[in-house]
């Protein structure tokens, strides 16, 4: 696991505990020999003794956990959505070259409806610019 996912991990898990005394014993039990855990505690413990304090660092790390998994999931769609683009144009370019559709749907696996859309607007691009 990469350092800066387990890091996070561990992070949530002691967010967890915070919530939840049984999972704060476990979390106690394996931050002895947890150098990520035992590093985050200290963090909290040099904080503040004030639980008002913690609870504020707390939100702080739950939010902080929360945006980087809210920028993971928005890479993974816009890669998602990149590929989807760069199938549609191999698409259109196999049409341009006179590909049958139904090959053109069965190479790039999208519906034959769409590959037939796509067909059309490239016949009317076509027809619009020609002289």
């Amino acid at each position: 696991m990469e350092r800066l996912g387990e890091q996070a991990l561990k992070q949530l898990l002691l967010l967890l505990a915070s919530d939840d005394p049984e999972i704060a014993r476990e979390v106690e039990q394996m931050t002895a020999y947890d150098e990520i855990l035992q590093r985050t505690m200290n963090n909290v413990n040099r904080i503040s003794d004030d639980p008002n304090v913690r609870d504020d660092y707390w939100a702080c790390m739950k939010y902080g956990l929360y945006l980087r998994d809210k920028r993971a999931r928005a890479k993974r769609e816009g890669k998602k959505e990149g590929i989807k683009e760069g199938i549609i144009k191999v698409a259109i370019a196999l049409l341009e070259n006179g590909s049958d559709p139904e090959y053109v749907a069965r190479i790039t696996d999208l519906p034959l409806a769409q590959i037939l859309e796509l067909r059309k607007m490239i016949g009317n691009i076509h027809t619009d610019t020609a002289p």
